[in-house]
């Protein structure tokens, strides 16, 4: 047995080893939508106010602001004076004309002449002429404060357009900066692929030229021309993700999706109020909630307004004319009075338009009530997400450290040949992690922070 094991060694002495084929792994160049397109380099805000100025969103938002506008005006004309003035000038001419001619001859006897007679009518012309103005000035006085009513209902919508418009701009700022920090992730995650990519090369370069050396094993060789393999992988992905993140960012500012852009490093303002002043401040503060009140109020007004509609309206009305067959006004007169109008019966269209209002008003009280309970669960989820992402940081970091001390540790062992090629691996698969944990940690933290800036409505 022992001369059987002695002549298996001798001859794996003598067998040579099996060259390993490595085939090299090109890394395929970056994707680009062109060229044509000029760069821009903007951080967070700046992105933002160029969204504010490109954004449809906005653009609709204040179009709903004008027409409310619109509306309110309508209604308030109906408790202002209103003047309206007619003239007219007339210049006719008729002319009429009949006629008729007979005539009748007749005879009888010897020698006797005869007799006729014949009638014409005559022809007539008519013309005229003249001038007529006229001027009436009505004011309202007295509608059981129907009109009023009206007119509040339609101020106090369009304030709540107005609240709905800022709360749009702070929606797309809050959106644009979410795009805008998952892009700079994304791009440190790039980086992040890149500096693996670049510590698996200079692996695979020290195993080639351990094995060059004799001491190196075939399979430290393969493993680490898998490893570079699998960086390029990761590194592509990691690029293509980027560049839709950069699409997206783009889209959301209202730009050219083409356009490059580059982050400048940027981070958001840390806050540092209490939870309970934050949550007051968002009661006190938040657009929405701000457009849901004023609704509420239009509501009632609604309804008080709905409560009248067929009850008396008392206008006073002032008019002036002049007429004149060859001036404007030799002939003039004025007068004033009271009109009355009143809708006796409408077959239940005030009943139906009471039911109306008050099912809106209802309607207001409830929205009203689930924006408030919706507020303070925005707000609260908003602040342990900030709290987690800054305890996250310092742990990221740490991690981040421990995991390259390892490394250094494992590459050292290797060398000196008292550790494995896959110790070294592993090391650096977890220096990734760690480095990729501290990358989405401080993305993290901008995000929350403006997510709850967002919540409490600043």
């Amino acid at each position: 047995m022992l001369i059987t094991y002695y002549l298996a060694g001798l001859i794996a002495l003598q067998t040579p080893p099996v060259q390993p084929k490595l085939t090299p792994v090109p890394l395929p160049p970056a994707i680009t939508l062109g060229t044509a397109v000029q760069s821009v380099s903007l951080n967070a805000d700046e992105a933002a106010q160029i969204a504010l100025t490109k954004s449809p969103s906005i653009l609709l938002a204040k179009a709903t602001v004008r027409n409310d506008r619109g509306a309110y005006q309508v209604a308030q004309s109906a408790l202002l004076p209103s003047l309206s003035v007619s003239s007219s000038a007339s210049d006719s001419a008729v002319t009429a004309g009949s006629g008729s001619n007979s005539t009748t001859v007749s005879g009888s006897g010897t020698g006797t002449g005869g007799t006729g007679s014949g009638s014409t009518s005559t022809a007539s012309a008519v013309s005229s002429n003249g001038f007529s103005n006229s001027a009436t000035l009505r004011q309202l006085i007295f509608d059981f404060n129907r009109s009023l009513n009206t007119a509040r209902e339609a101020l106090a919508t369009e304030r709540a357009a107005n609240h709905s418009l800022t709360r749009a701009e702070q929606t797309l700022v809050f959106t644009v900066k979410q795009d805008y920090y998952t892009y700079v992730l994304d791009l440190g995650l790039v980086k992040v692929q890149e500096a693996n990519l670049a510590n698996d090369q200079a692996l695979l370069d020290q195993a080639k030229a351990q094995y060059n050396a004799g001491p190196g094993e075939p399979s430290d060789l393969l493993s680490a021309q898998t490893a570079v393999a699998a960086a390029v992988q990761q590194l592509v992905q990691a690029r293509n993700t980027a560049l839709v993140a950069e699409i997206n960012l783009a889209a959301a500012m209202g730009i050219d999706p083409r356009t490059p852009i580059t982050p400048s490093t940027t981070n958001e303002p840390s806050i540092t109020d209490a939870f309970a002043d934050l949550y007051q401040k968002a009661l006190q503060t938040r657009p929405d909630l701000l457009a849901s009140i004023q609704l509420l109020r239009a509501s009632g007004f609604q309804v008080a307004a709905s409560r009248v509609a067929n009850l008396p309206s008392l206008s006073v009305v002032a008019g002036y004319g002049a007429r004149g067959p060859d001036q404007p006004f030799p002939n003039q007169s004025a007068s004033i009075g009271l009109n009355v109008a009143w809708s006796i019966f409408d077959s239940g269209l005030t009943q139906g338009q009471i039911m109306e209002a008050e099912a809106s008003r209802q309607t207001a009280e409830a929205n009203l009530i689930t924006n408030q309970i919706n507020i303070g669960s925005q707000v609260a989820s908003a602040w342990s997400t900030l709290q987690f992402a800054q305890q996250q940081i310092p742990v990221t970091m740490d991690e981040e450290k421990d995991a390259a001390e390892s490394l250094r540790i494992a590459q050292g062992r290797w060398q000196a040949g008292v550790g494995t090629f896959v110790d070294v691996t592993t090391a650096q698969t977890a220096l990734v992690t760690a480095q990729q944990a501290v990358v989405n940690a401080q993305s993290n933290l901008n995000t929350a922070i403006a997510s709850l800036r967002y919540a409490v409505g600043l």
